[in-house]
């Protein structure tokens, strides 16, 4: 499964929003508006320890020196870590699992695919993911968002729940 993953079209650019997939410039420029807990998009081989007990980042399972193939999202709670995978892969790639038990935190994550093979939202839905576990929305029902059959469409519904937390955010003001 995972050889499916890193042939799909989410490419870590670092200009602008193409075709293929958003870059991490993007992610970063958009989730430091919009997000408290997010501290930033990283390659699979440079990801850093933080000393805060809850924060977001998003990673591309990809090394810093390789084309990007797929973004993740992980959510530090107060007592759980929350994994996410759009494409609800079974196993948890081994590098981030070692990365993640340096935290000391129960793991969880959801075996349920969001995003069609074809697709190449996967940064959106971990976007949408981190702004639904940072306004308390549970992971469960976060994932209970997303239709389970026309997979096509949940790339509009992730899209949606970015703009909807925007414009809620600007109504606040």
């Amino acid at each position: 499964m995972l050889e499916k993953i890193s042939t799909c079209k989410c490419y870590h650019q670092i200009t602008k929003m193409g075709e293929g997939g958003i870059s991490n410039i993007y992610i970063d420029t958009l989730m430091e508006k919009i997000s408290s807990s997010f501290r930033g998009t990283f390659s699979i081989d440079k990801i850093p320890m933080f000393k805060e007990k809850n924060f977001s980042i998003i990673v591309n399972l990809s090394k810093e020196n390789e084309k990007g193939t797929h973004f993740i999202g992980i959510s530090l709670l107060k007592n759980v870590i929350v994994y996410f995978d759009s494409y609800g892969v079974e196993t948890i790639n081994l590098t981030i699992e070692e990365y993640l038990k340096n935290y000391r935190k129960k793991i969880i994550h959801s075996n349920i695919q969001l995003q069609h093979l074809f697709s190449s939202h996967c940064g959106f839905f971990c976007i949408s993911c981190i702004l639904c576990l940072e306004n308390n929305i549970p992971f469960h029902k976060f994932l209970k968002i997303f239709h389970k059959k026309d997979l096509y469409l949940n790339d509009y519904i992730s899209i949606k729940i970015i703009t909807s937390f925007i414009k809620y955010m600007y109504l606040r003001k």
